[in-house]
């Protein structure tokens, strides 16, 4: 091929993020063929079909460049790339799955105790929401409630209606209380079907990778927040501030009666301890703001709960980095998402949810409903 166009591929296969359950890539994918042609160079990929790959460059096997996407179906390609001028190495990997792709994603049980509804929506269409905002006259029946258990009863769906469908791990099952329903929106809205799952909205061989979260890599450099007084904002004290852009660490956060935390930037936060809200304390994200949270600890979020005035479950994220419990009960509607694939999430109360689960073991109790926001499918990885 000539000093200056010298080629070396190699393979590195690479999941980061909630691989498609439904279909989960098992073929790795290999690079052949290379061929100099003029100023290209041409490969054949061999993968998996309906899975997209990236193909990337290196000159050192440390920096990795992207060069090319590929969307094709068929699982034998040609992939054609400008030739590079120096020794260069290539490799191909999968493109990263979303983190959110369903409204719950468990690896134990799944308790639904509630009376509410679990149904989909699409804050990004106007035809499915209502100002980006769900609407219950405009929500689908796409939700998926799935558990990669293998173990009897791994989903209880007790008296809620879930507007989608149900999956489990081989041999696992799934019980409906007489009230409880799963399948499409007729099938929910007719009385008769009490206590049954439609045909076809419930799968046995779900499976999914639910990579363990991390810090991102760029994490940095942090700025400290402690507890204080902090002038008012808009005529309102706070305990805690956050209000400018950044990454930021706090040992601990507890918010009680009468106190406050606000979040005015777009930030990422790693709490070392506990996180707590409770009586009439709160946490308020701003309407432009955003905010991914990572807890080391317990996470309790009771009181008024975490004001998401914006109104996107995009916008707020607690990653749980340890096998901590993480809860939410709070007097506001929960408008955000979990990715705690090391924690049991219990979601509690008379409000209800908007956004998207991922957890060990999953419970919900009260009159609550979860309306899973489909554009949460192109959102993530966090690290």
């Amino acid at each position: 091929m000539g000093a200056q166009k010298r080629l070396f591929a190699c393979i590195t296969v690479l999941c980061g993020g909630l691989c498609s359950a439904f279909a989960l890539p098992e073929i790795q994918p290999v690079l052949t063929n290379a061929v100099l042609s003029g100023n290209q160079f041409q490969f054949t990929l061999q993968g998996e079909t309906n899975v997209s790959y990236i193909l990337e460059s290196s000159s050192d096997l440390r920096t990795w460049t992207p060069s090319v996407t590929n969307s094709e179906s068929q699982t034998t390609r040609t992939i054609i790339v400008p030739a590079a001028s120096s020794q260069t190495f290539w490799r191909v990997r999968p493109i990263p799955s979303p983190l959110f792709e369903y409204a719950i994603v468990a690896q134990g049980t799944v308790n639904l105790g509630g009376a509410g509804r679990i149904d989909s929506f699409n804050s990004t269409n106007e035809l499915e929401s209502t100002g980006g905002q769900y609407d219950p006259a405009k929500a689908t029946d796409r939700a998926i409630v799935a558990t990669t258990s293998r173990t009897p009863t791994a989903i209880s769906v007790g008296n809620m209606s879930i507007y989608g469908s149900v999956g489990t791990g081989p041999g696992a099952t799934v019980i409906v209380s007489s009230n409880g329903k799963v399948g499409s929106t007729a099938f929910n809205l007719n009385p008769a079907n009490g206590g049954r799952i439609e045909p076809g909205h419930f799968r046995d061989d779900f499976r999914a990778v639910l990579p363990n979260p991390t810090l991102p890599t760029n994490f940095g450099p942090v700025s400290f927040v402690g507890a204080g007084t902090y002038p008012p904002i808009g005529g309102t004290n706070y305990k805690y501030a956050i209000l400018t852009d950044g990454d930021y660490r706090m040992s601990s956060i507890s918010i009680g009666s009468g106190e406050k935390m606000i979040i005015n930037a777009k930030a990422r936060l790693l709490v070392m301890g506990s996180t707590t809200v409770h009586s009439t304390g709160y946490v308020l994200l701003a309407p432009d703001a955003s905010i991914e949270w990572y807890a080391l600890g317990r996470v309790d979020i009771q009181g008024q709960g975490f004001i998401n005035q914006g109104g996107y479950a995009i916008n707020f994220s607690i990653i749980s980095l340890t096998s901590q419990p993480v809860s939410y009960g709070g007097q506001a509607k929960l408008i955000g998402t979990f990715y705690a694939p090391l924690s049991a999430v219990t979601l509690s109360g008379t409000t209800d949810a908007i956004g998207a689960v991922v957890c060990t073991n999953f419970t919900l109790t009260g009159t609550m409903g979860l309306h899973f926001d489909e554009s949460l499918k192109s959102a993530g990885p966090f690290y």
